[in-house]
């Protein structure tokens, strides 16, 4: 990524140095009282300049697939800003990027030729041919550590197969990326996609992966009974049915906090499937869900809040940032 961004923690330290007289009994209790003048006489804290010394990793989605991340004090000043998805952990900033590998895969026109032609015995090795294939992993912007998705291969089969991660926000330390792997058997009647949404929490020395469901609130889908979802509207699905696939972070203006859109999924037949999820699926949303307070924070100070409300923007994280935390954007 271009340009350089360090993000600096400065620390107000006021010191009074006043002088004590020492004498026996009565100067113990002279010091005693002076003491305690001083403890009354000190300022309550201040609130304003505690807001002013904390940090929040916003994400923004200012267009169609694109994500920045917006650095701002608890007053509403912006103080860094760059292209991608960074979740502050306590180990550092986890910045989201993308890549691509080689893989081999099979070219299903050679093999549809040889099964046309009837070719005794087919072989599939020469069908193979080398592609590029997208990749994806966090990198701690502190450490050089990295997390990424287990190795997403399908094998050296007649298939073809290609992969897409999408990354979605933030819930406090945890990043929410969302993985769609599509493959085609060769000769096959139709294509599939399966996907899978991955939250991987930061908030300790080593990354782990944790349930989506683990960080909403209401998970209840009576709200689903007797529901009609497809293209046609006629596949009826029941609550029961129903499996929480994924969350996307939004910013409640009234309450002033970060919520989440829910989206359900439940079975269908292909032809039936509306392209929302993995085939064999359709699926259901559910807006403003609210999130556990353990895993997206506390709300932060009026002065980002009132910033965030009034903004328009399409946020998808509010993220508190360690102190500990340093960001270096390459």
């Amino acid at each position: 990524m271009a340009g350089s961004t360090k993000w600096m923690w400065v620390s107000v330290v006021a010191a009074s140095m006043f002088g004590m007289r020492c004498t026996s009994e009565s100067g113990t209790n002279a010091s005693a009282q002076g003491t305690d003048e001083v403890a009354s006489a000190r300022p309550p804290l201040d609130e304003e300049g505690r807001a002013a010394s904390e940090r929040y990793a916003v994400v923004v989605a200012p267009g169609e697939g694109v994500l920045e991340t917006r650095v701002y004090d608890g007053l509403g000043s912006q103080h860094a800003s760059y292209a991608g998805l960074e979740v502050p952990g306590v180990a550092g900033m986890w910045r989201w990027e993308e890549g691509i590998r080689k893989v081999t895969q099979a070219d299903c026109a050679c093999v549809s030729e040889q099964m046309i032609e009837g070719a005794e015995p087919s072989d599939p090795e020469a069908c193979h041919e080398e592609r590029e294939v997208m990749t994806g992993r966090f990198v701690n912007a502190t450490t050089g550590e990295e997390w990424a998705p287990e190795e997403l291969s399908m094998g050296e089969d007649e298939r073809w197969w290609d992969v897409r991660m999408t990354p979605v926000g933030a819930v406090g330390s945890v990043g929410l990326i969302t993985v769609c792997v599509d493959s085609y058997f060769c000769g096959a009647a139709h294509p599939g996609v399966e996907c899978e949404q991955l939250a991987v929490d930061f908030g300790a020395a080593t990354p782990a992966r944790i349930e989506v469901s683990a960080l909403s609130e209401r998970l209840d889908a009576e709200s689903f009974e007797g529901l009609k979802l497809g293209a046609n509207e006629d596949v009826e699905v029941e609550a029961g049915d129903a499996t929480l696939v994924a969350l996307i972070p939004g910013w409640d203006v009234e309450e002033g906090r970060l919520v989440a859109e829910q989206q359900y999924a439940f079975g269908a037949c292909y032809a039936c499937s509306d392209g929302e999820w993995s085939s064999y699926t359709v699926s259901t949303f559910v807006d403003e869900r609210p999130l556990k307070v353990e895993q997206s924070g506390e709300r932060p100070p009026r002065g980002l809040r009132d910033l965030l409300s009034a903004s328009g923007w399409e946020i998808r994280a509010v993220s508190r940032v360690p102190e500990v935390a340093v960001a270096t954007p390459d």
